[in-house]
């Protein structure tokens, strides 16, 4: 790899690295950020709705460097499906099977030590629908990672501190 390094376009290069990001990126990754709750060494992102697909797996990229925890989920609906991308700072974590384990039969998923990704299809996109299936999906999450199931998260980004920066 290193004999091909100066043969590379180092600007093409760099345009992929810091690739231009429509206004929606940033939309949700401030949603993420303000429904991010953490239960023990978890961090669980809801963001409905997703963009892009492939947003998840970048709200995980970024919320899996928190110090203080080892397991980082974001979840939400795009088109008809609700979906999943997980993290993890742990190593053998086994990502994929932690997240096959937790999604079930309620759709598909897959992944490998540290890395997961999943889909569950939507039957209706009603807020109650999704907030029951999240409800369901954090319950499986603290379960397999035997965090209290009645645990209450905390925020990552207390309210107080929200409705303050709305007001500056």
């Amino acid at each position: 790899m290193i004999q091909l390094y100066p043969l590379a376009d180092k600007d093409l290069i760099a345009q992929i690295r810091n690739a231009r990001l429509p206004h929606s990126h940033f939309e949700c990754l401030l949603q993420a950020l303000q429904s991010s709750f953490i239960y023990d060494r978890l961090i669980i992102s809801w963001v409905n709705p997703l963009p892009q697909p492939e947003q998840a797996a970048e709200v995980v990229d970024f919320m899996v460097r928190f110090e203080k925890i080892d397991w980082a989920v974001c979840a939400g609906v795009f088109n008809d499906q609700l979906i999943l991308s997980v993290r993890s700072a742990k190593e053998n974590a086994r990502a994929g099977e932690l997240l096959r384990k937790v999604v079930g039969n309620l759709g598909k998923a897959g992944g490998h030590d540290r890395r997961a990704g999943g889909c569950i299809p939507m039957h209706g996109a009603a807020p109650s629908v999704v907030e029951d299936l999240q409800a369901e999906l954090r319950r499986r999450l603290l379960r397999a990672l035997k965090i209290d199931e009645d645990a209450r998260g905390q925020r990552l980004v207390p309210l107080r501190e929200m409705l303050q920066n709305l007001q500056s």
